[in-house]
């Protein structure tokens, strides 16, 4: 017997790729938006790109007719560092997705809710030898499972 199910975490995936990439057309471009535990060197070739990181998957609440599930999410925003840093350019970033983020906080056609949790001004990880800045938002994201 064969067993019919979504991955749902893709969907979310898929669903914040959309939102940000029609809000901020650049990641819209192949490879500058991706979806993985780590970034690798082939990732790097952009200015700015973002990394999507899935940390956990748990059991919101169950119903008859399915159940929630609670995704974590690190949302990492990698910026090439130049010779003078300029904070203000990844502050505007992190703030537009946050607002962002926070206008679609409850939609039926993504998610029940989603929580921006905190904000982590450290650069993400980057290979070593290269030079990137960015932050790290946490995401909390509670989906329906029909």
């Amino acid at each position: 017997m064969s067993v019919t199910y979504s991955n749902y975490a893709k969907l979310v995936y898929d669903q914040i790729k959309f939102l940000i990439a029609t809000e901020i057309p650049r990641f819209n471009t192949a490879g500058r938006f991706i979806f993985r535990d780590v970034p690798k060197e082939k990732d790097f070739g952009f200015d700015d790109f973002i990394r999507l990181k899935i940390v956990s998957d748990e059991m919101e609440s169950e119903q008859t007719a399915g159940h929630t599930r609670r995704y974590l999410f690190d949302l990492c925003y990698y910026k090439r560092a130049d010779v003078e840093f300029r904070f203000d350019e990844i502050c505007d970033v992190a703030e537009h997705i946050q607002e962002l983020l926070t206008d679609y906080r409850s939609n039926t056609s993504y998610w029940h809710s989603c929580l921006i949790e905190t904000i982590n001004y450290d650069p993400p990880p980057a290979p070593e030898g290269l030079a990137y800045s960015g932050f790290v938002m946490r995401l909390l994201i509670s989906k329906g499972k029909i």
